[in-house]
């Protein structure tokens, strides 16, 4: 059976705005309102609100060599705050845009933006590097790599919200050099080009925050998928294969999900 369990000292909240969902959690059902682009909750009946709130996710870096390896974007930082009391007011939910698309050329990624509600924010996911260190953000993008630095590059920090991108490995073109993975809300960029994991937020029952791949052998010759949007999803490094039309996606829109109890 499902209850609602609420006492005189928690008012129910009741609001307008964003994609509206009702959710089950613990045998208890809330409303959800869901912004993946910037928006007003509109709060018509004080009360307590639950929200959480994921950065744009950042791009990875590109290139038009086979012999770079750049790194994958970073995840949006995801952050978490609980019983937080709104008068009735209008209150802006600011999503963070995802890095913009990388359609051509040798460079680093491109960062993602920060999302905010109610006082508090979250970075966006940092940029992947190309022949560099990843770059910071809520998580940190992959470092990346080019045959003729020879050098293998760190990956970007990441914040309270967020994990540390992974170093690149190796140069040249082979399958044992890859560009790090992007950090991800759940863990960090893994062995080898693996991004890290997105980050499970039950109470909301959504993932937020995935990191994005570096390149590697199998990931040279093909467009990257951009991020998708409202999960602050990050976008993989690449390397052609001599098709200089290659693009890297675009990191994913962040979002911002605010619940309270029905």
């Amino acid at each position: 059976m499902l209850i609602a369990n609420v006492s005189a000292s928690r008012p129910i909240c009741k609001a307008a705005g964003g994609t509206i969902t009702t959710i089950v959690v613990n045998n208890v059902i809330y409303i959800r309102h869901a912004f993946t682009s910037s928006s007003n909750l509109n709060i018509i009946k004080k009360g307590y609100v639950d929200y959480v709130m994921v950065g744009g996710g950042g791009t990875g870096g590109r290139s038009s060599s086979v012999t770079n390896s750049p790194g994958g974007g970073g995840g949006g930082g995801a952050r978490q705050t609980s019983n937080t009391f709104l008068n009735v007011n209008t209150y802006s939910a600011i999503v963070g845009s995802g890095g913009s698309a990388i359609p051509s050329g040798n460079t680093t990624g491109n960062g993602g933006g920060s999302s905010s509600f109610s006082g508090r924010s979250v970075s966006g996911g940092g940029a992947g590097g190309y022949s560099s260190n990843g770059f910071s953000g809520g998580c940190g993008g992959g470092g990346g790599t080019t045959n003729s630095s020879g050098a293998n590059r760190g990956g970007g920090s990441g914040s309270a919200y967020g994990f540390q991108g992974r170093t690149s490995f190796g140069t040249g073109y082979n399958a044992n050099s890859f560009g790090g993975g992007g950090g991800g809300a759940g863990n960090g960029g893994g062995q080898g080009s693996s991004g890290g994991s997105s980050k499970l937020f039950s109470d909301f029952d959504i993932r937020l925050g995935s990191g994005g791949d570096g390149a590697s052998a199998s990931t040279n010759s093909n467009d990257q998928p951009s991020g998708t949007n409202g999960l602050g999803n990050a976008s993989n490094g690449s390397r052609s294969m001599g098709n200089t039309a290659d693009t890297i996606g675009s990191g994913g829109n962040g979002g911002v999900y605010i619940r309270y109890i029905k």
